[in-house]
């Protein structure tokens, strides 16, 4: 928690009065030299601000410090605390300036502002926020409301609510120290099941409510509508989700228990369904702040929770609908979960395949081992063998070599023989041609006898037939 004590400056001491009272931090723009420097300095601290306190003392000079308090109360009116000290310091303010400090007050609170009388009154509310300040994460409301018309009935119902012993979440007592306020009422709002709006005529006109509804709207919140006080013409400028939705009252002809009773009976409906979209939205919206970033996705068993609840909430058409990021989250987780098992899928096959070819190789180098090992030992009966043949080799060719030398003494006789065996042969020949020409001398003989046999054989034929011709008579 974290006040800024903007105001009267001019060596006004209304600052070394309060610092030593306040219990939170705090921060003094007070500069001996204001410049550029300064002011970027004071810019920044202020975003990191919860509370903007101007307290105006009779020290004030001009009337820009008038125009900041009215400025402040409208852009930041549940965080303005506004104080004037009439007497301070040996100075007053006149009749005058009085008047016009009252109606300066007046407005602060018309903007939803606060006025406190002192700076005890001060110093008591700061530390109080303080002191009282519970930040959980988790929530069973977050109020939503107007501080000119509705601070006391905010305060009533969170102090109910506590009673039944459920947490909420409330601007006064849930914003840590240091921290951006808008970030905690984000925070708040998406770590509450239940979103009550406090119908008045400064929420319905305030800015920050408005955010504030949005942001409910935008991560499914459940909105319970309180109507405080109506106006006329006041619903025309409602948001369109409030005007829509059944109000609880709780006004001034309506008692309060009987309106908190039936508060509570509307929240305590449908709570799984509004505690899920609480939890799942807390995991959704760490997962958008991180870029999201896949390590921020729900793990398998959360989301098959998650799906069963988001299906289940759309077929029931459950009130109020998960929202868009709830929605978009669960089904990121879904898919990458998908896609992790396509994964270890691929990859069992992967390894089965790997542990399959390694079977393979370890079966293969096997036979290739063996088979090495036995062209190794054929390899070395190829050796023995080839030394074997070598010598063989070597005894043929002593052989061949004998061989040879029987080969040229055996052609030298058979050139000898052969010479014997022509000249015989030759011989020979004369001896045939000598036989040839007698047996032709002898055939001739023969030829010549044999022409005188057959003469002699026709003349016996011959004579022959003449006989017979003569013995039959004639």
């Amino acid at each position: 928690m974290k006040v800024f004590l903007g105001g009267t400056c001019n060596n006004s001491l209304w600052r070394e009065d309060l610092i030593p009272k306040l219990t939170i931090d705090y921060f003094n723009p007070v500069v001996d030299e204001w410049n550029e420097e300064a002011y970027h300095t004071e810019v920044a601290a202020k975003l990191d601000c919860n509370y903007f306190l101007y307290c105006l003392t009779p020290k004030y000079t001009g009337y820009f410090s008038f125009a900041e308090v009215v400025n402040e109360s409208f852009h930041y009116s549940n965080q303005t605390i506004f104080c004037f000290l009439s007497e301070f310091e040996g100075q007053k303010f006149t009749e005058t300036e009085i008047a016009s400090l009252n109606e300066l007050g007046g407005k602060v609170v018309e903007n939803g502002g606060l006025w406190l009388d002192n700076l005890k009154e001060v110093a008591e509310f700061l530390n109080s926020t303080h002191e009282n300040r519970v930040q959980l994460n988790k929530y069973d409301f977050f109020i939503s409301y107007g501080r000119k018309h509705s601070r006391s009935l905010a305060s009533n119902l969170n102090n109910s609510f506590i009673e039944e012993g459920m947490p909420v979440w409330m601007d006064t007592f849930c914003i840590p120290t240091g921290v951006d306020f808008r970030k905690s009422i984000k925070d708040g709002i998406t770590r509450s099941d239940n979103f009550i709006y406090i119908i008045s005529p400064h929420s319905v006109q305030s800015e920050y409510c408005t955010k504030e509804l949005e942001l409910a709207i935008k991560y499914g919140k459940r909105i319970i509508p309180v109507l405080h006080i109506m106006e006329p013409g006041m619903e025309e400028l409602m948001h369109p989700e409030i005007q829509k939705l059944n109000w609880v009252l709780i006004d001034a002809e309506r008692k309060y228990k009987h309106g908190f009773s039936e508060l509570l009976a509307l929240t305590n409906a449908d709570q799984e369904h509004v505690g899920n979209n609480t939890k799942w939205l807390q995991k959704a919206i760490e997962w958008d702040s991180s870029g999201r970033h896949k390590d921020f996705l729900l793990s398998a068993t959360e989301t098959i929770l998650a799906e069963h609840w988001y299906d289940n909430a759309v077929e029931k058409e459950k009130s109020p609908p998960p929202s868009e990021l709830n929605g978009v989250f669960i089904k990121k987780s879904a898919k990458a979960i998908l896609l992790s098992k396509k994964r270890r899928k691929g990859m069992a096959f992967l390894i089965a395949g790997l542990g399959f070819i390694m079977t393979i190789a370890f079966i293969v180098a096997i036979n290739y081992y063996v088979e090495a090992n036995n062209r190794l030992t054929r390899l070395n009966q190829a050796e023995d063998e080839m030394k074997l043949l070598d010598s063989k080799i070597e005894i043929l060719q002593d052989e061949l070599a004998v061989a040879e030398d029987v080969r040229v003494n055996s052609e030298t006789e058979l050139s000898a023989a052969t010479a014997s065996y022509k000249r015989e042969i030759a011989a020979m020949k004369l001896e045939a041609q000598k036989y040839e020409k007698q047996i032709a001398d002898i055939i001739k003989g023969l030829n010549v006898k044999d022409a005188q046999i057959k003469k002699t054989n026709r003349a016996m034929e011959e004579a022959l037939r003449l006989k017979k011709f003569n013995e039959s008579g004639h």
